[in-house]
């Protein structure tokens, strides 16, 4: 480990609250030995003090040139400090004092329509949440907003944007021409058309070659297929986004847009918000729709439960399928199964982060563990249909899947999973929310890689 200051930020709170997580590009080392050097105590109850506490002790260590920090957080058993699990229930209103997310009913059902479509396409809310303190919540800043706080108390706090959905960044406001020129005649190898429209090419075939009209397949010669254009000249077409009005030209087609402000706008795999056009642009804002933005939480704590009840538990992992289901059979407990490959950063990442997380870690003897290294085993990746690394399966008793889920999975998420089977309820779809508009599933590593 080359520099403190470059690496061990992020994993010497890893370390000091005993978990071995590792952050993107970061290793966590957990001494098994006693320190040389004596253990520094400290008392945070919240995120600055909890910062500086770590800055002040990565400066002393490099100017003694260690290459280990050893901290011990006092526990107070009656105020959250972080790394502890709460129970919580939560409003968070914006800077007008609406709505903007509930864990309670008859606050969801008050959400704001602007943030509807945000956090609440589950259509209810999840009703009371288990929070990791200090660590990003399934609502971004509510792990920050608990900190401090007692067990039955409720508070109003204001969580900046650092804390919440980030700071707002201009370039991530993205311009785009409103005019597209597309030829009205094109040519693909057959590979690409195979590639593009799924079937083989026949002449005077139609496809849709354009989201706004269809070409014909005029010839096919030489491993190269001609399209035609079969646009409409002067035809206005509507779009999500507003409308696109073609041209039909010598050797082109044009396309003018007119997009509508404050539309929805997805590209290159991201969605955003038309903000402004003028005559040859429109512009994107990629932000989220919270970000820069100060919002005020509700917080209601119900429940305490401090980190050292969680830090000697481990996860009762099997690594053999038939050992691991004949347990299932026995003690009519549902199966958590992961599929993983050695190589995948994901892989490794669900294993260290997730499964030492306390709020995994309080269901280990309400599931049957079982992980199996699929890229070596092949044959359970093909009876589980899976395409990437890793992907987590949840089965009954009998072996039946409940769920197959892809991608890694933070320990909020995958709580909600296993609390879900336990209730025999279904997952909520949208329930979750990241500071950027991006799935789990997209965390992976492709079996090719």
């Amino acid at each position: 480990m080359d520099s403190i200051a470059g690496v061990r930020k992020f994993s010497l709170f890893i370390l000091l609250i005993g978990l071995s997580m590792i952050g993107s590009g970061a290793a966590a080392i957990v001494a098994e030995a006693e320190p040389a050097v004596a253990p520094k105590e400290v008392m945070v109850s919240d995120y600055e003090q909890f910062q500086t506490m770590l800055k002040q002790s990565i400066e002393e260590a490099e100017e003694k040139g260690q290459k280990e920090i050893f901290i011990e957080l006092k526990e107070d058993p009656n105020i959250v400090q972080p790394a502890d699990m709460v129970e919580v229930d939560y409003t968070v209103v914006d800077q007008q004092g609406q709505v903007v997310y509930s864990t309670k009913e008859e606050m969801f059902a008050r959400m704001d329509e602007r943030y509807a479509d945000l956090f609440g396409q589950s259509g209810k809310a999840t009703g009371a949440e288990t929070v990791l303190a200090g660590f990003a919540g399934l609502f971004p800043g509510i792990g920050h907003a608990v900190l401090g706080m007692h067990s039955g108390e409720r508070k109003k706090t204001e969580v900046t944007p650092e804390k919440g959905f980030g700071a707002r960044e201009e370039k991530k406001v993205k311009a785009y021409s409103r005019r597209r020129v597309l030829p009205k005649i094109a040519r693909l190898t057959v590979n690409s058309y195979l590639e593009n429209f799924k079937s083989a090419p026949e002449t005077g075939k139609a496809v849709n070659f354009s989201t706004y009209f269809p070409s014909r397949v005029t010839g096919v010669q030489n491993g190269i297929v001609t399209l035609e254009s079969m646009a409409a000249d002067g035809k206005t077409y509507q779009d999500d986004f507003g409308a696109a009005t073609v041209s039909v030209q010598e050797d082109s087609v044009l396309i003018t847009l007119e997009p509508l402000i404050g539309a929805i706008f997805d590209a290159e795999g991201k969605r955003g918000v038309i903000t402004k056009k003028d005559a040859d642009h429109f512009y994107v804002d990629y932000n989220h729709p919270l970000a820069g933005t100060n919002l005020i939480f509700d917080v209601a704590v119900h429940r305490l439960q401090k980190f050292s009840e969680f830090e000697k538990i481990q996860i009762p992992w099997n690594i053999d399928n038939n050992t691991a289901m004949a347990l299932a059979e026995q003690e009519n407990k549902p199966v958590v199964l992961v599929l993983y490959a050695e190589w995948c950063h994901w892989s490794q990442r669900l294993l260290t982060n997730t499964f030492r997380d306390p709020r995994i870690k309080r269901f280990h003897d309400r599931f049957v563990w079982l992980k199996i290294d699929s890229d070596k085993e092949q044959v359970y990746k093909e009876i589980f249909g899976q395409e990437n690394y890793p992907m987590i399966v949840l089965m009954n008793s009998q072996g039946d899947i409940l769920e197959k889920i892809g991608g890694f999975q933070d320990g909020g998420t995958l709580a909600l999973y296993l609390e879900n089977i336990l209730t025999g309820k279904t997952l909520a779809k949208a329930i979750v929310h990241a500071k950027q508009q991006s799935t789990a599933s997209s965390q992976h590593c492709k079996s090719a890689d």
